[in-house]
């Protein structure tokens, strides 16, 4: 079993560092904790975050003698309790009992334990975590530790509440655990920079699906604009249209693949000015038919009849 430690536990011995909650038996106050680390286990599908704290709690002159406390937790996190009654029994204001790994695991009656992130695994499977710790106030206080876990994929910020009451007294909400996890210079720089990518990219991405849209609403704007100017054109020029297509168009009119009559009849489409009256589109077309290579291979002069008819069918008298 192969354990990883993501970012180390710091700061483990502290005062306390959150304010404490009062009633008329005893007052609870939570001392300092470790910083949020990453248990990295072959045998779980899931990475397992988890965060310790210590909590100090101290009968009121009015408590009848062991007074029991008992502690629970309400919200996402698994929060688990364990007894530290071999702490130096001084309050938050001397000396809380110590962090360290090897000194918790002596006195929960563990192996020697080397760092924080095997504690964890050998406190739940000695047995030593439970959901509810029910302990009694000795002379100098109760120390009480607590291990708050979560598996999951990635972590974001989550929070739950530990919960004490005394004797017969309604329960206290005592503090709000967070889990989060803890990130080092590189890695807020390493956020950043994928932040500032992430961004940039969303900029860039945005500009050229507007551009791309942009252009093609210009192209079709651009497409009904020439064909409305072409319909008017012909629209004008209608009787001289319809005395070409008579006169000119007949006689030298096509359906075989022959390349000099086609070219014939673009050169009188141009003399008569009709040429000029096509759509761009139309005009590539025809100089494609009337090019030297034909790649269709269909005849060009029913292919340019056929173009023709789809503009001026209305104007065209059949040969």
């Amino acid at each position: 079993m192969s354990f990883g430690l993501l970012v180390a536990a710091t700061g483990l011995a502290g005062l306390v560092h959150a304010s404490s909650k009062s009633s008329d038996i005893v007052t609870c106050a939570t001392a300092a904790a470790t910083e949020t680390f990453e248990i990295d286990r072959g045998s779980l599908e899931q990475p397992e975050y988890a965060r310790f704290g210590l909590i100090f709690c101290k009968a009121r002159t009015a408590a009848p003698p062991n007074t029991g406390v008992e502690f629970s937790s309400h919200g996402p996190l698994q929060v688990r309790f364990f007894n530290l009654t071999a702490g130096s029994g001084k309050g938050p204001t001397g000396t809380d009992p110590s962090l360290d790994p090897k000194v918790i695991a002596q006195r929960l009656g563990l192996r020697e334990i080397e760092d924080w992130k095997s504690l964890l695994d050998e406190m739940r499977s000695s047995g030593k975590l439970t959901a509810t710790v029910d302990g009694s106030l000795a002379n100098g206080g109760l120390w009480i530790g607590y291990a708050a876990s979560l598996r999951s994929d990635r972590l974001a910020k989550t929070e739950s509440d530990i919960v004490y009451s005394a004797g017969a007294m309604e329960a206290e909400k005592l503090e709000t655990i967070p889990l989060e996890r803890s990130a080092g210079r590189g890695d807020k720089s390493l956020d950043m920079a994928l932040s500032f990518v992430t961004n940039l990219l969303g900029v860039i991405a945005g500009a050229a699906i507007s551009y791309f849209f942009f252009r093609r609403q210009q192209q079709v704007i651009a497409k009904q604009d020439e064909l409305k100017l072409f319909r008017q054109r012909k629209l004008e020029k209608a009787e001289d249209l319809l005395r070409f297509f008579r006169e000119v168009y007949s006689p030298l009119r096509t359906l075989e693949d022959d390349l000099q009559a086609v070219r014939n009849i673009r050169r009188a489409l141009v003399l008569a000015g009709i040429y000029s009256m096509l759509p761009l589109e139309a005009m590539d077309r025809m100089n494609a038919i009337c090019g030297d290579a034909n790649p269709s291979g269909a005849a060009r002069g029913q292919m340019l009849d056929d173009l023709l008819q789809s503009h001026f069918r209305e104007l065209m008298v059949e040969s």
